[in-house]
């Protein structure tokens, strides 16, 4: 391979400017505009104010004017508020090593495989954008693999690379870049994403965000939102900012390739291949990656490849005329370094055609289940004083052949919702949802080696005096099934699970939770997302939403 040549070291001056090279006590008006956007002289004179006050807190390192702005418009420039926030914050950050992050998180096997998130160029704006196809994402999966301390520094990890990628997407313009924009994409998302200890998890980890990296989300587009969607939204959507959640746009179906959708946001060769868009989304563009100053062009013909191990990445390079690839170059002319950035993880050889336009790529994982073989033994714990764990919400139960269990459910509030979530743990069962009008009293529980009677065996003739309102699924050894039923009638409502195959003295085994949630949150999450800055149309579909 021919070799590259060295870029020239840039002069030190090319980088942000630190407020520590710069008078206390005043700001010029040059750097105001280039680095920190546009500010009034009351807003000016309080960015001033909170760095004195920061400094002598401090007595050291003081953060940067980009930062200290972030949470001063976090608490409407109040500065003793926003004082009080950042001393919080920078007392979080050196606890738990958080500027450490970048330089020594390695990332899980398992989140490399499964995580469906990563950097993807940038909008409009020029803002960072990051891609999350969460319905395609196994909380429950990955959070029994690495747990809740390993999910959270994941996220973290994430917005510090956030950080970097802001500082460098204003360098690279003609003006301040102070948040990035984040597209979530919820085709496939059904009630597993609504498993309890998930959602508590996930809770956690927006409080802990929104404490530490205020201001950083300057727009979220929510795209092919389905009806189970704000169910979700109405239990995350009070812990998120309010003026973080001015920022949210909403897109049900494929309103999202309308106009006012994403192309009024996203340029149009950057929209990912599966929302419909031109962008391959199993290639990293090694340029978003790579500090701007450490950039050479190249111009040879190119096969890109990576590797990533334990948070570094080789690259091997050689670039089309006509496609002036940027690299970072490193002694060995056949490596290219990249900084370790976990969403830029990729296993596939590329050949970049000859073409006068160059094709766009990133690296966006499309997720998926996580093997129960992953599964790490405690990883996923309860916290104290938090009854986060499955023991304290989850019920087991053991069933002969022959037997149900059954759970029964009064419903005097139409169009609640009823929702479960269970896991079989050996054998095989059939479960069924039904309604009767009657009121229907909890089964009792049978003596061991006795065969356990239905509630419904006196509740007269199916499709008569009951209905069954689900259709019966098989479920077998080692799946999770998680759905939700609309109950659109007062009555009585039963869960069933019914044992049919199962030889032997162990039977089948299941441990299960179930819930219903109120009309009036389920509605009103509706009109939430309705009155948002949204263009987002109503959730269309049917009543239930099962999912293995």
């Amino acid at each position: 391979m021919t070799e590259i040549p060295r870029q020239p070291q840039r002069p030190r001056n090319c980088d942000l400017p630190r407020n520590i090279d710069l008078d206390p006590f005043s700001l010029d008006s040059d750097y105001i505009k280039r680095y920190l956007g546009e500010l009034t002289p009351t807003q000016e004179s309080r960015l001033l104010q909170l760095r004195k006050w920061i400094a002598e807190l401090q007595k050291g390192k003081v953060p940067s004017d980009t930062t200290l702005l972030r949470f001063l418009r976090a608490r409407d420039f109040s500065v003793e508020k926003a004082r009080e926030m950042l001393s919080q914050s920078l007392l979080w950050r050196k606890k738990h090593q958080v500027d450490r992050l970048l330089s020594e998180y390695e990332t899980p096997e398992v989140v490399r495989q499964y995580f469906p998130g990563g950097w993807h160029h940038h909008d409009k704006d020029g803002r960072p954008l990051y891609i999350l196809r969460l319905g395609q994402m196994d909380v429950k999966g990955l959070l029994k693999s690495i747990g809740e301390d390993g999910l959270l520094k994941l996220t973290l990890h994430v917005c510090e690379e956030g950080l970097k990628l802001l500082e460098e997407a204003t360098r690279s313009s003609e003006h301040a870049i102070q948040s990035w924009c984040l597209l979530v994409d919820l085709d496939g998302l059904n009630m597993r994403h609504l498993w309890r200890p998930g959602v508590r998890a996930l809770l956690r980890i927006i409080q802990i965000v929104e404490a530490n990296y205020p201001e950083t989300m300057g727009r979220v587009l929510i795209v092919r939102a389905p009806r189970v969607f704000p169910i979700l939204w109405t239990i995350v959507s009070t812990f998120i900012d309010e003026n973080t959640r001015s920022k949210f746009l909403f897109y049900g179906g494929k309103d999202y390739l309308q106009p006012g959708g994403l192309l009024d946001y996203i340029p149009k060769d950057l929209i990912p291949d599966f929302l419909g868009g031109p962008c391959k989304s199993d290639i990293v563009d090694a340029s978003l990656y790579v500090p701007s100053h450490y950039y050479d062009s190249v111009r040879r013909e190119t096969i890109i490849y990576a590797l990533c191990h334990c948070g570094v990445q080789r690259i091997n390079v050689a670039c089309n005329n006509m496609c002036n690839t940027v690299v970072r170059t490193v002694p060995s002319v056949s490596q290219i370094m990249v900084a370790p950035m976990h969403g830029c993880v990729f296993t596939r050889r590329v050949r970049v055609p000859r073409s006068s336009h160059s094709i766009m790529f990133s690296f966006v994982h499309e997720g998926g289940l996580v093997p129960k073989s992953l599964y790490v033994s405690g990883a996923f714990t309860e916290r104290d004083g938090d009854p986060l764990s499955e023991d304290s919400i989850y019920k087991s139960v053991s069933l002969a052949r022959g037997q149900v269990h059954e759970v029964v459910v009064h419903n005097r509030d139409p169009h609640s919702v009823l929702t479960w979530d269970f896991d079989v743990l050996r054998h095989e069962v059939y479960f069924s949802v039904f309604r009767s009008t009657k009121e229907l009293q909890p089964p009792e529980q049978p003596a061991a080696g006795d065969e356990s009677r239905s509630v419904l065996e006196g509740a007269g003739r199916e499709g008569e005096h009951y209905h069954r309102v689900e259709t019966s699924l098989l479920c077998h050894d080692g799946e999770s099934i998680q759905g939700s039923h609309v109950m659109s009638s007062r009555g009585s409502y039963v869960l069933q699970w019914r044992c049919e195959g199962a030889r032997g003295p162990d039977g089948a085994q299941l441990v299960y939770f179930h819930e219903t949630l109120a009309s009036h949150h389920y509605r009103g999450s509706m009109s939430s997302l309705q009155s948002a800055t949204s263009g987002f149309s109503c959730l269309s579909g049917s009543s239930s939403c099962p999912s293995r």
